[in-house]
């Protein structure tokens, strides 16, 4: 899967993509909307590319909201972080707000929200996610709201 980290403005992800848990490449995992939005998915490529290409559509063109994952798509979610740091998790049932002061989604969720927890920032967490997901790797990337 993946792992995509946000605290304090910043958001980073791994780059590894895997099919059936064969490494096949790397891919670039989180965007930026015009209007600052952060946005990432984690599972399905498919999904992922629907999110991206949501974030890339200039404002007269989008959508009003943004793509959730179809059951085609299992185990599939996404995150949306605006400019204010309201931090939304797009699922397959639907959209929730999230109260958190930071998040993380994917495969290697748990060891980047263990490493925030104890004080790592958003890349931080991700390398630390690396260390210990099988399905997380690659080179860091991160994007902030401006």
């Amino acid at each position: 899967m993946t792992t995509i980290a946000y605290r304090a403005g910043i958001m980073a992800a791994d780059t590894l993509q895997n099919i059936n848990g064969t490494r096949v490449g790397h891919v670039m995992k989180i965007a930026r909307r015009w209007d600052g939005t952060l946005v990432s998915g984690a599972g399905h490529a498919t999904y992922l590319y629907d999110l991206r290409q949501w974030a890339d559509l200039p404002k007269k063109k989008r959508k009003i909201g943004p793509p959730l994952p179809s059951k085609d798509q299992e185990n599939s979610m996404g995150v949306m972080i605006e400019p204010d740091g309201k931090i939304y998790v797009l699922q397959e049932t639907g959209i929730c707000l999230s109260g958190a002061e930071y998040y993380a989604i994917g495969s290697g969720s748990e060891f980047a929200l263990g490493a925030m927890a104890m004080g790592a920032s958003a890349e931080e967490a991700v390398r630390a996610a690396i260390k210990h997901d099988c399905y997380s790797g690659g080179e860091i990337n991160t994007i902030s709201h401006k």
